[in-house]
């Protein structure tokens, strides 16, 4: 058994030495040869052939002396390199695997990019398809108002002329029969004239005739007749050519940039130069009479001007605004009186506590490289934003304890609880917000809550029952509603809405609020019930919407219908529940019983240009205050005997023409 595995071994071991001598390139024959010109290569004879690698190369055999030159090469000269190259491979793999890497994350990133952006793309449509048909649906709301409008004043109109046929006729015959018949027969004065037609039908016509002229004067008719052209009969068209042309440029939304690892600096460079264009762009650049380059704030316009290590600033009092290659700020740290500081995209600059200017009370931040710590911004800052791309955690104790208003727009990380600290009573949350607003991040120190076209729904609790004013702002588009739940809490006392594109329901404004003001653009109708009763005031201004009998409830006190102000107020529409009316220069005229008899105290001001016609003002008056008025009165505008009337220092005519009765109290304001 020994003996048979030894020869095994001694078998493996002639296996292995034959095939050590043969040729790499052809196994089927020995190497016996060694070529000259190329580095002593063992060869075997057909790789000296006419059709070897090796064919009239400088052959020798091999022997001793070239044995030892081959191997010295082979140590100090081939085997190095080989070394090199396994560890060149070896550091090219995991190159290659780093970049893979990054390209499959990329893949990635890619992906959810385009679900996003697509996503975006549904969205737009869904709003713009819920728009439009918002659209129609408002449209015709308007056109069926103006049909119950035109119904209503028809009806009350013929039933104001409900004595206007046959039988009314026989009696107005009959009457002038017996008239005419007592006239030839009697001699009666005047009160023996009414006297004896008492209990008669003449006594009800005289009446009837009264009634009939004063329909008569009244335009309604006139009225209707112009509502007519009021009607909007929409048809709704697609432009196909403007489709085909977004369908085209669909396919150029996007484009596959070659990202390659050797060019990463590259692409740093150009995404440095791109952000440096993109500041210019966004705030545009300019430069005044003595070539201090400034840039505007948006909104208000004021300037502020660039600064930067290397250069000097107008004066030490100015807003400056920190920009990428600002430099250090050491120059400016120890100066209180720079107020207003604007820190823009890029701004790199370390912002440890104490660097930023001690006076700083107004505080712009941008989408900035240096991490803020706790103390970066100065405690004497009480205006604070949060611009578009600011893209840094904002943890408990960064924004300090003395800031009141505070501006958040498109931030980048979700905001915590402790985020906002209890110091801010004013919190403005801007268009393009899209970070979660969970109960308990808006503090319960904040009083005054103003919402844009947010970006992400609203929970029951998001708004805090401590908010006392609460603004919707245009384009808010949050349902205000989880089933029967307001996410209006109870609390809220004063609301304001403007263009905003949530639907308002009955039940959507929650029986706390006392006083709305329903401001430029809003357009939705509003219906019996959406304003609760527990509202008592009231301000409309330049609203899209005719209103409604009902729309106002009778808890409304105080109404407010200002300059620009341009819908109908027919009667009814003020509700009788209605004692202070202020007319601020609206643009439609009023009728008769438009203001109920309620109202006791009445102001026509800011530029009023309709005529008052005899019976507009009730006799239910009580105070009358005049300003400004573009049209004339004539007698029986204001009642005579109105106990009070106060004339505004622009008030610009003469009451004498309305002759009034000596009792009634005339105050000129100064």
């Amino acid at each position: 058994m020994i003996s048979l595995t030894n020869n095994n071994n001694n078998n493996n071991n002639n296996n292995n030495n034959n095939n050590n001598k043969k040729c790499s390139i052809h196994p089927s024959k020995n190497v016996e040869l060694l070529c000259l010109d190329c580095k002593l290569i063992p060869c075997c004879i057909l790789c000296a052939s006419s059709n070897g690698s090796h064919h009239r190369h400088g052959l020798e055999p091999i022997s001793i002396s070239n044995i030892l030159s081959m191997m010295n090469n082979f140590k100090d000269d081939v085997y190095p390199k080989l070394l090199e190259r396994i560890g060149d491979n070896k550091q090219t793999l995991k190159d290659s695997n780093e970049i893979f890497n990054e390209i499959q994350l990329q893949n990635d990133e890619n992906k959810k990019l385009l679900k996003d952006e697509f996503k975006k793309l549904h969205h737009i449509l869904s709003i713009l398809e819920l728009d439009i048909e918002k659209q129609l649906e408002t449209i015709f709301q308007e056109n069926t108002l103006i049909n119950a409008t035109i119904t209503s004043s028809i009806n009350i109109d013929n039933n104001s002329n409900k004595y206007n046929n046959n039988p009314m006729i026989d009696k107005l015959n009959n009457s002038i029969k017996n008239i005419q018949q007592n006239y030839n027969d009697y001699d009666y004065g005047d009160e023996d004239i009414i006297g004896y037609h008492k209990g008669t039908d003449t006594i009800e016509l005289i009446k009837q005739y009264q009634q009939s002229l004063l329909l008569l004067k009244n335009n309604i008719n006139i009225n209707n007749q112009n509502k007519l052209k009021e009607y909007n009969n929409q048809i709704i068209k697609f432009n196909n050519q403007i489709i085909d042309e977004i369908k085209n440029n669909l396919e150029s939304i996007y484009e596959l940039i070659n990202n390659n690892y050797n060019n990463n600096n590259n692409n740093y460079n150009n995404n440095y130069n791109k952000n440096n264009n993109e500041l210019n762009e966004k705030f545009k650049i300019e430069t005044d009479e003595n070539n201090y380059k400034f840039i505007k704030k948006f909104g208000s316009g004021e300037k502020y001007y660039l600064y930067s290590e290397n250069s000097e600033l107008p004066k030490d009092d100015v807003k400056i605004a920190l920009g990428e290659e600002c430099g250090s700020l050491l120059k400016l740290k120890s100066n209180k009186n720079f107020w207003h500081v604007i820190l823009l995209d890029g701004f790199k600059e370390s912002l440890e506590p104490g660097v930023l200017p001690l006076g700083i009370e107004y505080l712009d931040i941008y989408d900035i490289k240096t991490p803020l710590v706790i103390g970066s911004i100065p405690s004497r800052v009480g205006w604070l934003s949060f611009h578009d791309g600011f893209n840094q955690s904002i943890e408990a104790g960064i924004i300090p304890s003395r800031a009141k208003y505070l501006y958040l727009h498109d931030i980048k990380k979700p905001l915590k609880i402790g985020s906002i600290p209890n110091s801010v009573n004013h919190l403005h949350v801007c268009d393009g917000f899209s970070q979660s607003l969970e109960p308990g991040i808006i503090p319960s120190s904040v009083r005054y809550l103003n919402l844009r076209d947010i970006k992400h729904s609203l929970e029951i609790g998001s708004i805090p029952k401590t908010v006392s004013y609460l603004c919707l702002q245009n384009g808010f588009n949050q349902p205000l509603s989880i089933g029967t739940i307001s996410l209006i809490p109870e609390g809220i006392q004063e609301l304001s809405l403007n263009n905003i594109k949530s639907e308002l329901k009955i039940g959507s404004i929650p029986n706390s609020v006392e006083s709305i003001t329903f401001n430029d653009g809003f357009k939705q109708l509003l219906s019996p019930g959406i304003i609760p009763e527990s509202v008592k005031y009231l301000y409309f201004y330049n609203i899209k919407s005719p209103l409604v009998v009902g729309s106002i409830p009778k808890s409304v006190t105080n109404l407010h219908f200002n300059d620009v102000f341009d819908q109908l107020i027919t009667p009814g529409i003020i509700s009788d529940g209605a004692k202070f009316l202020y007319l601020n220069g609206t643009k439609q005229s009023l009728e008769i019983n438009s203001i109920p008899n309620s109202v006791t105290y009445l102001s026509i001001y800011g530029g009023f240009k309709h005529q008052l016609t005899p019976g507009i003002i009730p006799n239910s008056i009580k105070q009358l205050t005049l300003g400004e008025m573009n049209t004339p009165l004539i007698e029986g505008s204001i009642p005579k005997h109105i106990p009070k009337i106060i004339l505004q220092y622009n008030f610009n005519q003469s009451l004498d023409i309305c002759k009034l009765d000596e009792s009634v109290e005339i105050i000129k304001e100064i």
